[in-house]
């Protein structure tokens, strides 16, 4: 038996133009929440029989669901309703309920059953899972998923009348995930209306040069918060005819939007700069949709204690029991070697570590150098195997995080410190460098009450761990729209183009490409 969804026309394709090009005419009044009353539904509800359900052609997973419930039907008219009005929300977590295609308003009393269970099911899988497997999609992807058991708990939830509690448990419950789902719906509204013409591109307009394009800058700008607008003209003053001058105060803001933005702040008016003042609204609905899937592909509670590092914006966040300690800036992977999406932990300190070079970097980057180099930089070749020693020169500096992953990732210190005040800091070979590594594990030795240790094997010089007595997990992703911690959406260019290969995959208008000059390596290290 066939079933496919039957959805009224208008809002299926008002769905599928928001998925797909990031607006949709207006829906008039929102849907219900899931836990509120919808329409009530037609008062000659009868339900399926056992032998009906048992006589059925059903696919396999249907076919368990049923089983496990000895063939008795589950659902209601009220559940039944309570399900439609939850699909009808779907929009709202950046996904077009057309992707549910069984037919659940279908006359017939057992198909009717056995569509809301298609459908119920899936719809959990989508906010609880994903709508893809990411192993499909990154060559590495080795995060902790999701381990919700939707076939099992939906089951219980029907029996004990709690569907709306359900549906509404399914997605990332924390504070993100809400504020990117009600931007995205902000963002389809403002969608609809009038877009100012995009910016021109063309030559770099640099400080104290004047450009016809000035006026629309200071203008997005203003619309953007960036900038104050200025006061209307005094009509009896004399009008002069002045070129647009992108003057010292226009400078300061454009560097404030390039800080917020990822950009480097070098206040130059670049087209990388031009490109993400013409994000309109669509394209962040866009952007944002993605952001809400990768979500829902993780464990949707993650360790209370734990490391965040988020290789989109090169930044590193550290809870202690879910509440944020701080943030640091970090190096990550540049564009031909990412760092990839993996969890792991670390529970000791490596203190003055020696770096023993991939054989790639040594044979590409290290050994067609020569002795000298090798000796400059206190390098030496040792069972076939490049190793630096520890020490001021040491690509890794003072302190290393020696996390267990088969990946060869981990955090450490850098001798390099001027790459962090950059805002593009995509450079390494991979591996996390974390600003000011020493102070950040000194703050960990003291919470494990290891201070003194660590500060003796230190001042040693010599290679040694510091255990910390506990494992800290690490949680490595690429998330290019997230919540700042003032409250506000940020966003970040698509350096690794995952969002890109993302959209293909969800069969999604892509997104819009943000040309980033990339960062230059001053360095070797991982």
């Amino acid at each position: 038996m066939t079933v496919q969804l039957v959805t009224p026309r208008p809002f299926a394709v008002a769905a599928l133009s928001a998925l797909l090009l990031g607006c949709s005419p207006s829906p008039g009044k929102p849907p219900a929440a899931p836990g509120q009353a919808a329409a009530a539904p037609a008062p000659n509800w009868v339900q399926a029989t056992p032998e009906a359900l048992q006589g059925a052609q059903l696919d396999a997973r249907v076919r368990a669901f049923y089983e496990a419930r000895a063939w008795r039907p589950a659902w209601t008219a009220q559940s039944a309703a309570q399900l439609q009005t939850a699909v009808k929300d779907l929009p709202r977590h950046g996904v077009d309920p057309a992707r549910l295609t069984a037919d659940i308003a279908v006359e017939d009393t057992t198909a009717r059953e056995i569509a809301l269970t298609q459908t119920a099911l899936a719809y959990g899988d989508i906010l609880a899972h994903g709508l893809i497997n990411p192993a499909t999609v990154f060559e590495i992807f080795a995060l902790k998923r999701n381990t919700f058991s939707v076939d099992a708990t939906l089951s219980v939830a029907l029996d004990k009348r709690r569907l709306a509690d359900w549906l509404a448990s399914l997605p990332p419950q924390d504070e993100e995930y809400v504020a990117l789902s009600e931007t995205y719906l902000r963002m389809l509204e403002q969608a609809k209306l009038a877009q100012p013409l995009a910016i021109a591109t063309g030559k770099a307009i640099k400080p104290g040069q004047t450009d016809p394009r000035i006026p629309q800058i200071v203008q997005a700008l203003i619309d953007g918060g960036y900038l104050l607008a200025p006061p209307p003209p005094d009509p009896a003053a004399p009008v002069t005819a002045l070129p647009p001058l992108y003057g010292e105060n226009l400078v300061e803001a454009v560097k404030l939007f390039q800080n917020r933005q990822g950009i480097n702040a070098d206040g130059v008016l670049g087209a990388g700069t031009i490109a993400v003042m013409n994000a309109g609204p669509a394209d962040r609905a866009r952007q944002i949709a993605l952001n809400l899937e990768s979500r829902r592909w993780l464990n949707h509670a993650p360790p209370e204690t734990r490391i965040d590092v988020n290789t989109a914006a090169s930044t590193l966040s550290y809870f202690r029991d879910n509440a944020l300690v701080e943030i640091r800036r970090v190096i990550t992977g540049k564009r031909a070697t990412p760092t990839p999406n993996l969890e792991s932990s670390f529970d000791d300190l490596v203190v003055n570590p020696p770096w023993n070079v991939p054989a790639g970097i040594a044979a590409k980057e290290i050994l067609p150098k020569g002795a000298g180099y090798l000796a400059a930089n206190d390098m030496y070749v040792t069972g076939g195997r490049l190793v630096q020693r520890p020490g001021p020169k040491s690509a890794l500096g003072r302190v290393k995080f020696n996390m267990e992953d088969p990946y060869a990732i981990y955090l450490h210190d850098t001798p390099s410190k001027a790459a962090f005040q950059a805002n593009e800091r995509h450079l390494s070979h991979g591996c996390v460098r974390v600003d000011d590594a020493l102070g950040f594990a000194r703050l960990l030795a003291g919470e494990h009450g290891k201070t003194a240790d660590f500060e003796a094997k230190l001042a040693r010089e010599a290679t040694a761990t510091v255990p910390l007595g506990a494992a800290l997990p690490v949680r490595v992703f690429y998330h290019t729209a997230f919540l700042d911690p003032a409250g506000v959406i940020a966003y970040r260019p698509d350096v690794y183009g995952w969002d890109e290969k993302l959209a293909s995959a969800l069969e999604m208008a892509l997104p819009m490409k943000r040309e980033v000059a990339p960062a230059t390596a001053t360095d070797v290290g991982p």
